[in-house]
């Protein structure tokens, strides 16, 4: 399947390099809520404007961890919240974590392709 600039309203669409998107389309570019997937296996769900990641959304990655806040023009900005797993055993300022799976941090992380 070939790119298309006449895609229009909901939709799934294959890219050739292994990604999908599964939303909302407005001449050609992906616009409204939709997520996008990866061929990596990290996953974007959440608003879209003129083809970027804009608004609320979530982006997961395949370890477990995840961003979930505001995005402008595929940056995250504004406020929001990584999460992280976390491994019993690990280091938190010095402490010990124990049976403790999920971490809580402010500041950002990027997009593994």
């Amino acid at each position: 399947m070939g790119e298309c600039d006449h895609k229009q309203g909901p939709g799934i669409y294959y890219f050739a390099d292994g990604s999908k998107y599964d939303g909302q389309w407005e001449n050609g570019k992906k616009q409204g809520q939709g997520t996008y997937q990866w061929k990596s296996g990290s996953r974007y769900e959440g608003q879209w404007k003129n083809d970027c990641m804009h608004g609320q959304g979530t982006l997961y990655h395949p370890d477990g961890s995840k961003y979930k806040g505001q995005w402008v023009n595929d940056k995250q900005q504004g406020e929001g919240f990584i999460i992280m797993p976390m491994v019993v055993g690990m280091k938190d300022n010095g402490s010990t974590i124990r049976n403790r799976d999920k971490g809580r941090s402010r500041g950002s992380m990027g997009i593994n392709t």
